[in-house]
């Protein structure tokens, strides 16, 4: 949880303007920055993760409808098929778990997986809470680069309100910062400019 601190340049993601633009289209004003976060590394040697959802440590059968609950990842590097990327099912978070063939994956008929192949570093990946998702394997073995994936959540905290005008709904331009840090860690700010996000949304 505490990558902010070990690599403070990830927190100018957070004031990017197509990440605060779409956040704020999504999650609302004054939407939160959960104290949960993690950097996933995918190396030469890497196995596939199962296919999972996140959950709320006890509360496995507790999800939301609606949008409350999102989580962000940040790619600093371009990611090809042979780097383990990150796969996920559109649409699936509204789906709870069930055997298939001795593995768990989403209850009933899915779209088909899509692996987040990402030509250009910097990208980032916006999805549902509970979309289902997980690792690929990574085939390149030391012939390509080490995949870096910097996992942030973010939840709302308004009730949910009239549809956005136009202006509100174009999620990079004009949107003032409208995300507050919760829990005790500081903010970290950057200390040099990065990439600029392309952003992705799987919801």
């Amino acid at each position: 949880n505490n990558f902010m601190c070990e690599v403070p340049e990830v927190a100018a993601i957070l004031d990017a303007p197509e990440v605060v633009g779409a956040l704020t289209t999504i999650l609302g004003e004054d939407y939160v920055t959960g104290a949960s976060r993690h950097c996933h590394i995918t190396k030469a040697g890497s196995a596939a993760q199962a296919l999972h959802q996140d959950d709320f440590f006890g509360f496995s059968n507790y999800r939301h409808a609606a949008p409350v609950e999102v989580m962000l990842f940040y790619y600093p590097q371009v990611v090809t098929p042979l780097m383990g990327p990150t796969a996920v099912i559109p649409g699936s978070q509204y789906s709870r778990a069930s055997a298939q063939g001795g593995a768990f994956g989403p209850e009933g008929q899915q779209q088909a997986e899509l692996p987040l192949v990402l030509p250009r570093a910097g990208s980032c990946l916006l999805m549902h809470w509970h979309a289902w998702h997980r690792a690929t394997a990574q085939l390149g073995g030391a012939s390509v680069s080490t995949r870096y994936a910097f996992k942030l959540q973010f939840r709302r905290t308004r009730p949910f309100s009239a549809a956005p005008t136009c202006a509100q709904r174009n999620p990079f331009y004009g949107v003032q910062r409208g995300h507050r840090e919760c829990g005790p860690t500081e903010r970290h700010r950057a200390e040099r400019e990065l990439p600029r996000p392309a952003l992705r949304r799987c919801l």
